[in-house]
């Protein structure tokens, strides 16, 4: 049996089609982690995760933020709403 517990998604988006992506934290052998993996739909209509994804301990934190920050600057968003709109 694995040692992971499944919380709830923080926050999830659609990816494409067929898959979305969730973002979640959850406990990994008595570590808080942050989990923004990639979803697939089931044929039963449930949502599974992939191996695509990024598990990093929650003290990492700021550093996946500065990382997003960067690549905001990199891709020329700022100053747009998150829905790509200026």
């Amino acid at each position: 049996m694995s040692e992971a517990t499944e919380e709830p998604a923080v926050y999830s988006f659609q990816k494409n089609a067929l898959e979305r992506v969730e973002a979640r934290v959850r406990e990994y052998k008595g570590r808080d982690l942050i989990d923004i993996r990639v979803h697939f739909e089931a044929a039963d209509g449930s949502w599974r995760p992939t191996k695509k994804g990024l598990a990093l301990s929650v003290d990492l934190l700021s550093e996946l933020e500065r990382a997003v920050g960067a690549l905001r600057e990199a891709v020329g968003t700022k100053g747009k709403s998150d829905d790509g709109r200026a």
